[in-house]
């Protein structure tokens, strides 16, 4: 066992004495864009967009039985339908929500021919992106790619590995060569995606997320992350309690 160890949680949950932190989801499978509104709040815009797709990336993006289709509708909070007699896609929602869902629609298309594409010069307020190393790529997929399917499920994100400036991997960063994880969503979502992957990583080589970090208390309004360490006796003694 490593000298320390990194925990996040929610700004908006607390263990109480034992200060244990962790990154919770809210139950929710909506973006953001669709979360209560105050009854004095004007009703958002809604749109549409009609997409086109062909015969194969009309099939790829339904999924079995529907699944990939839900799964895109709700990472974006866009509501989509898919004709297949006239290969098109609408999507009717948000501005905001309407673009994210073609976005997501385009690195699904992607995915069935070969390695995502993403211009990383743009910002982006619904993606994070992760170095995985080579040796833990294999086990934060999981067999098939199931355990990456079942983060996606379990926290309502989008999660794929592309390479990075279309090469295999990054030099000096594990066996293999390492390969970009992004995790699209909404913040919290993906918050609690990324942990569980860091989680995973950290298993298979201690250190390489939490080597050299420090505490951190955020003072961010809304939503974040605090950060705290903790000593091998430290945990030894919370694990001893329970």
């Amino acid at each position: 066992m490593s000298a320390s160890r990194s925990r996040s949680r929610s700004r908006s949950s607390s263990s109480g004495s034992r200060r244990e932190t962790r990154a919770k989801d809210d139950g929710s499978d909506k973006s953001m864009d669709d979360a209560p509104k105050r009854e004095d709040s004007p009703p958002r815009e809604r749109t549409s967009k009609v997409i086109e797709v062909d015969k194969d990336d009309a099939a790829f993006v339904l999924g079995r039985g529907g699944s990939t289709k839900r799964k895109i509708a709700r990472v974006s909070g866009a509501e989509i339908e898919l004709d297949e007699h006239a290969l098109t896609i609408t999507l009717s929602g948000t501005a905001k929500g309407c673009a994210h869902g073609i976005d997501y629609i385009d690195f699904v298309r992607q995915q069935r021919v070969g390695p995502v594409t993403i211009n990383m010069d743009t910002p982006r307020d619904d993606f994070s992106a992760y170095i995985v190393p080579g040796d833990c790529i294999g086990f934060v997929m999981g067999r098939n790619g199931q355990t990456l399917r079942s983060m996606e499920e379990e926290w309502g994100v989008l999660m794929f590995f592309m390479n990075k400036h279309g090469e295999k991997g990054e030099k000096g960063k594990g066996r293999g060569g390492s390969e970009m994880l992004i995790i699209c969503g909404p913040q919290r979502s993906r918050r609690g995606a990324e942990l569980k992957v860091m989680s995973g990583v950290e298993t298979k080589t201690p250190g390489y997320f939490t080597r050299g970090v420090r505490d951190k208390t955020t003072n961010t309004k809304g939503f974040d992350t605090d950060r705290m360490l903790f000593r091998d006796e430290d945990i030894l003694g919370v694990l001893a309690d329970k």
